[in-house]
């Protein structure tokens, strides 16, 4: 079993720091810090500062440069279409790399992000993740017809589990909450 005291400490911070602790520190996004441009990385789209800040800061630990290895949008529905067409582009092109969509509780509050998470339904987006961080929207993702896992934002074991088992079956949202 992997050592969890690491990423114990990094998501005592809350849930988007948690996130960021394991998609990065944990090695479940593909990138590769020395070739930031590699042609089978996974793509990260991420909405809203804290987001992006956590992300970047795990990136930079990992010695990777963050502007190079994800995308920033302003809005959920924007991050959510970006990383819609870039699982879309992996399925098209017989590719196996994962896109994520990192969004904030607020960045759910757009309603193309819902339109969104339907097309990538019906379109078969089996390369999409979504990861939310502070949300209470399962039920939301759910009638879109996502799979969706609910874990606590400062449990690590839990987070990871519920990330492993968005890749397996996609699309899928994984939303951390804060305990109790």
């Amino acid at each position: 079993t992997a050592d969890l005291a690491p990423l114990r400490k990094l998501v005592a911070a809350g849930p988007t720091a948690a996130f960021a602790a394991c998609l990065v520190d944990s090695g479940l996004l593909q990138f590769d810090p020395d070739d930031p441009a590699w042609e089978d990385r996974d793509r990260l789209v991420v909405a809203g500062d804290a987001f992006a800040a956590a992300v970047g800061e795990r990136f930079e630990a990992a010695g990777a440069s963050a502007p190079q290895a994800l995308l920033r949008a302003r809005h959920g529905g924007d991050a959510m279409g970006i990383a819609f067409g870039a699982a879309m582009a992996s399925r098209i092109d017989g590719r196996n790399w994962r896109s994520w969509c990192a969004l904030e509780d607020a960045s759910c509050d757009d309603g193309r992000v819902w339109e969104v998470a339907r097309a990538a339904v019906v379109g078969r987006a089996e390369m999409l993740v979504a990861v939310v961080a502070g949300s209470e929207t399962a039920a939301l993702w759910q009638a879109c017809g996502w799979r969706t896992h609910v874990a606590p934002a400062d449990d690590p074991a839990w987070l990871l589990g519920a990330l492993d088992q968005a890749m397996t079956r996609s699309p899928a949202a994984v939303l951390a909450v804060p305990s109790g």
